[in-house]
């Protein structure tokens, strides 16, 4: 009980992108596609709901209904942006509007499912540390990674984004509050684009993270 109301994340707010149309995946939502049984958006959710998160918010735009349905089961909310197909930055703008009392805003595309809950402590001990003035990400073999999170005094710079100017922008006006935690293996740097990439990811899905 001590761990969930003093966990760094207990009042910031997870932010899932899924609003992209798949184009490489030929249309499909590719969140949706299976993978080892599960829909792919299945495994970082089960990630971050390990985590005591004010709210988990799963930003949508194509295909938002299918979405929305399959999100019935999870403890998240759906965010519908009605820009998606301007670019990513108008999903974080959309999920971070969402929840402005957030201490943090921890933004992931939703096409990771690699994404380990390892990786998502080690990121809220080095937050917790760095203080929620920081904005951290993970690193593998000098790779930016996925999630990042930011502290709230970045609300108004995230809120600010359109168009594909993502959460990378406002990490490059802001490097002085950058903390980087070296990550072992690849896992923080592993999307799926195309249909090809579920077969390679498959096998990795049950093999223990590297920082575990």
């Amino acid at each position: 009980m001590n761990r969930i109301a003093h966990h760094p994340f207990r009042e910031a707010t997870a932010v899932v992108l899924a609003g992209g149309e798949s184009t490489r995946m030929g249309g499909t939502n590719k969140l949706l596609f299976p993978l080892d049984g599960h829909p792919l958006l299945a495994y970082i959710l089960q990630s971050l709901s390990a985590f005591p998160f004010r709210r988990i918010l799963v930003v949508t735009g194509y295909q938002r209904a299918l979405l929305e349905a399959f999100l019935f089961d999870w403890p998240a909310t759906a965010v519908h942006n009605p820009d998606w197909a301007e670019g990513m930055g108008t999903s974080v703008r959309t999920g971070v509007s969402a929840d402005p009392g957030a201490t943090g805003y921890l933004i992931v595309p939703g096409d990771m499912p690699l994404i380990h809950p390892a990786l998502l402590e080690a990121l809220a001990e080095a937050w917790g540390k760095a203080g929620s003035r920081s904005i951290v990400r993970p690193v593998h073999a000098d790779r930016p990674g996925h999630p990042v999170i930011f502290g709230g005094r970045f609300r108004e710079e995230l809120m600010g984004l359109d168009g594909e100017r993502g959460g990378a922008a406002v990490i490059g006006a802001n490097r002085e509050a950058l903390v980087e935690i070296a990550w072992p293996d690849d896992r923080c740097c592993r999307d799926v684009d195309r249909v090809e990439d579920l077969a390679v990811l498959t096998g990795r899905l049950h093999r223990p993270a590297q920082g575990s």
